[in-house]
């Protein structure tokens, strides 16, 4: 993705925070990038080299397609850091 390659020059020069959004891109993995451990442990911590804390969206939203308590374990599991309930 061309458009995230200034995110490790971000995060080289101190950004110390990022949030996830209730998106999928089904062409490269099924899963929304909030409950994803491929997108936060795989592409943002790994490839990446992200190291510092990662928010989730607010969990409330219906665009996460869960009830609250079930998205805020996924989310957790997938690796964020902050949970919001909005």
């Amino acid at each position: 993705l061309a458009e995230a390659d200034v995110f490790p020059h971000l995060f080289n020069k101190g950004l110390k925070h990022v949030m996830t959004a209730h998106v999928s891109y089904t062409q490269i993995h099924k899963d929304v990038a909030t409950f994803s451990q491929f997108w936060l442990q795989d592409i943002l911590r790994e490839k990446m080299g992200f190291n510092g804390e990662i928010w989730s969206d607010d969990l409330c939203m219906k665009g996460c397609g869960m009830p609250v308590p079930d998205a805020v374990q996924a989310a957790a599991h997938a690796g964020c850091n902050i949970l919001l309930v909005c």
